[in-house]
């Protein structure tokens, strides 16, 4: 499990005993020097942290570096396309570019301008498309290739939803869950973009689809829910922790 936190460092423990196997302490000209987004590649053997002026790259196994790309880009985010050997990141910045890499070269393949005060991007199953979250509220879905627009999915769930922070595809690929700041969490057909379910979850923070069984975990600042995303009903709850679950 791959970790950073707010003072720049990058940790990574094993799953199963929750020993730290390795850490480090980045070098950032940032302030603060917070890590902005982690990222496991495809296959498992890669670790990516984004920091608002680099973007670093570490052997899973061994901790040890492979690359560092300078940046000067606020609030990174970071998705790696499950396909192919290309990574793509997005600031939040009032003009924003999408930028796709190469990463065995590190050098851009292609960018696109993308609006304004991006909050989360993640590359579909098949690494043909990428779904992006905005301040706006609005979900993107474009084409990996041309930057072409497939569908915007604006719905109007209030004058006062806030920003769209976080969202998540479903394993089968048939669903996007986005959380809104003020708004709760909204289902989409991945598809099409069609509105599908509304549900009252305010606060969430963090959110995750269950591999199998297509529940989905909540955060917020204190509590981890599990809910049938069908229903919206809640499963399990967890009231372990006492500080903000963010990812």
């Amino acid at each position: 499990m791959f970790g950073g936190a707010d003072d720049g460092s990058v940790h990574l423990w094993e799953l199963e005993t929750g020993k730290l196997r390795w850490e480090h302490k980045v070098n950032t000209k940032a302030v603060p020097p917070w890590v902005q987004n982690v990222a496991y590649s495809p296959d498992g053997q890669v670790v990516a942290a984004t920091f608002d002026d680099l973007i670093m790259f570490w052997q899973a196994d061994t901790g040890q570096l492979i690359r560092r790309i300078e940046s000067d880009v606020k609030r990174q985010k970071i998705t790696f396309n499950p396909k192919s050997d290309q990574f793509a990141t997005i600031g939040a910045e009032e003009h924003s570019r999408l930028v796709i890499w190469d990463f065995a070269s590190g050098e851009v393949v292609r960018e696109f301008e993308r609006g304004s005060n991006i909050e989360d991007i993640v590359y579909t199953a098949d690494g043909s498309a990428i779904l992006i979250a905005s301040v706006s509220g609005v979900l993107t879905k474009i084409d990996a290739q041309t930057g072409q627009v497939i569908y915007e999915g604006q719905e109007d769930p209030g004058t006062s939803a806030g920003a769209l922070r976080y969202i998540a595809l479903s394993p089968d690929g048939t669903r996007v869950i986005g959380a809104f700041v003020d708004a709760g969490l909204l289902v989409w057909d991945f598809a099409t973009g069609e509105l599908l379910q509304n549900y009252n979850y305010y606060g969430v923070i963090a959110l995750a689809f269950h591999p199998q069984d297509g529940t989905v975990l909540i955060a917020d600042y204190s509590i981890l829910r599990t809910i049938n995303l069908q229903t919206g009903e809640i499963l399990h709850t967890n009231t372990g922790h006492n500080r903000g679950i963010l990812a």
